[in-house]
């Protein structure tokens, strides 16, 4: 039993040792991402057209557009959603899930007048 506890630590200090240093000189890990300039400006142009267009547009969305009309469009888009839940429901195999997603489209297709009722 000693010999298995004392063989235990030992290939603890073992792996532990192994992440103590990667093996990579400081230029080496300098070259892992030789795009990163371009990331780094792609991002912040992405930043800025969020900050000065789609942010100002969605607050115009939410000043101009009332409530209901606003839910009946997320009600809409969540059910074109409804076929990809369903196909993702049986490749699961929750034929239960299935079942349900599917009715809920049929009902909301027709009686939600599209989905716009939910």
């Amino acid at each position: 039993m000693r010999f298995a506890a004392a063989l235990s630590l030992i290939g603890l200090v073992a792996m532990l040792a192994g992440c103590a240093s990667d093996g990579a000189s400081p230029n080496a890990t300098a070259a892992n991402d030789p795009y990163e300039s371009t990331n780094r400006q792609v991002f912040a142009f992405n930043q800025k057209v969020d900050q000065y267009v789609f942010l100002p547009g969605a607050n115009a969305y939410n000043a101009v557009v009332p409530e209901p009309a606003r839910e009946g469009v997320h009600n809409f888009l969540v059910n074109l959603d409804l076929p990809i839940t369903f196909a993702n429901d049986v490749l699961q195999g929750d034929f239960s899930r299935a079942g349900d997603t599917l009715g809920r489209f049929g009902l909301n297709s027709t009686l939600g007048l599209g989905g716009l009722l939910d």
